[in-house]
């Protein structure tokens, strides 16, 4: 790799890249739904918010609870400093983007630069249709990736046994659905080991040994997930509750995601012909800005999915396609066109991300306005996730629909810098408080009013 290609992969990349994940997590993107809900947590145990036996968030979490212990330990409220709070936990999430395109680059950078648009279709495209940051789900996708190439680009070398004694058990204790990459990583090693005729009998031993280690990962993190199901995941076993997990999703998002395959198709196919090559990937990148046009318009009159259970199968496609283009050689000439792609793709993130983060920061700005206006410290604004207060009925009408699901009592909590901080809660949980002095942001959680961080002030 050139000098003068460094540079650029720094300064069309990495570097728009960086900045906007900054800025994501500046506006707090990663609280929505399931995030502050997170961070509400942790800031009352002082512990890893661990759902569903998913450990390896701990290690994402670390630093926010680090954090939160140490201004306990040197007797500071952390009710006074929560926008650094926020701004750490969100931040430790936004680098799971940055830390897939990094090890990813690391792997090919040599000579297979040709993969990583692979990478950056999965990771910085595929992955906009969803709104979840902190989904274990999504960042087990994520990391999949770089071992993906790690795995078909050099099984036999030091870097991979690393990054596979280090990413495997991480992504083993995230989602159960991680099965299916384990599966998808295991059928790779099978293809490369058996259709690239240009690799040695002893390295094709490794491709075969690393079936293996993949296929026994599944496999047992199958039977683990089976003994260890909790009834919230037990709910998506109902067929239709399944169904609207995994496949539905909105027409736009739809288009979105085949726009995905035409792309991986679009490298697999052209691929030596010069003479159209050119051409068709400026229509690909067309068709791309095109896509995300769609996306980004849905947000007028759409519902936000916290993610879409099709982007995964989607982006096992994609890591199919990757494994199928790894056994033949790219052409300089190909890589150049894929690198004016992965530069597309990733301008369409930013923007992508620009846009999700000012309609977040809109939405808050209003709720945090209309919250200072109401006069109680308690107030109901919704049953079953419909909005029952007059003062909040905006929250039902489009882009502020971002903020209104399940999450959003912990969400009016924490975004509150100043006391006296006010509850917006449940129907039925503001006569809880006043009869007993208990705050139920949701329907696990029962916290004295004097207990809760950050406190009430009042």
């Amino acid at each position: 790799m050139m000098e003068t290609d460094i540079k650029r992969i720094i300064y069309h990349i990495y570097l728009p890249l960086t900045l906007i994940l900054l800025i994501s997590a500046y506006c707090n993107l990663q609280f929505f739904q399931d995030g502050s809900s997170y961070l509400l947590e942790i800031l009352q145990s002082n512990s890893a918010a661990i759902r569903h036996g998913r450990l390896s968030a701990w290690l994402i979490q670390m630093p926010i609870v680090f954090l939160a212990k140490l201004l306990t330990k040197l007797g500071i409220s952390t009710s006074e400093h929560l926008p650094i709070l926020r701004f750490v936990f969100s931040l430790s999430y936004s680098l799971i983007p940055l830390i897939s395109l990094t090890l990813s680059w690391m792997v090919v950078r040599k000579n297979k630069e040709g993969l990583l648009i692979w990478v950056v279709l999965i990771v910085l495209f595929i992955n906009l249709i969803n709104f979840s940051w902190v989904s274990e789900l999504l960042i087990g996708l994520q990391l999949s990736c770089p071992l993906l190439l790690a795995s078909i680009v050099m099984p036999e070398k030091r870097m991979f046994w690393i990054m596979n004694a280090i990413l495997l058990p991480f992504i083993f204790m995230l989602h159960p659905l991680i099965i299916f990459l384990f599966i998808t990583l295991a059928i790779s090693s099978v293809y490369i080991s058996y259709h690239n005729i240009n690799i040695r009998l002893k390295i094709r031993h490794f491709f075969r040994f690393n079936a293996i280690v993949f296929l026994m990962a599944g496999l047992t993190r199958g039977i683990i997930h089976i003994y260890n199901m909790t009834p919230y995941e037990k709910s998506f076993l109902v067929l239709q509750e399944g169904k609207e997990y995994l496949f539905i999703t909105s027409l736009e998002n739809r288009i979105f995601l085949i726009t995905a395959i035409v792309i991986g198709l679009v490298c697999l196919l052209v691929k030596q012909r010069y003479q159209c090559s050119y051409l068709v990937y400026n229509c690909t990148i067309i068709l791309a800005i095109i896509s995300a046009l769609l996306l980004v318009s849905q947000y007028l009159y759409q519902n936000f999915p916290l993610k879409t259970g099709l982007s995964l199968f989607i982006s096992i496609l994609i890591m199919l396609m990757a494994t199928v283009d790894s056994v033949t050689e790219i052409s300089a000439f190909e890589v150049k066109q894929r690198f004016r792609l992965v530069t597309a793709l990733s301008f369409i993130f930013v923007s992508v991300i620009l846009v999700k983060s000012l309609i977040w920061q809109t939405s808050i700005h209003k709720l945090l306005k209309e919250t200072a206006l109401t006069k109680q410290t308690c107030t109901e604004i919704m049953y079953q996730d419909t909005i029952i207060s007059e003062d909040f009925i905006w929250l039902e009408q489009n882009p502020y629909t971002i903020i209104n699901n399940w999450a959003l009592p912990a969400l009016a909590l924490i975004v509150q810098d100043s006391s006296p901080r006010k509850l917006l809660l449940e129907k039925n949980s503001c006569e809880l408080y006043y009869r007993s002095g208990i705050v139920q942001i949701d329907p696990w959680s029962k916290i004295p009013k004097d207990l809760i961080i950050p406190s009430l002030g009042n």
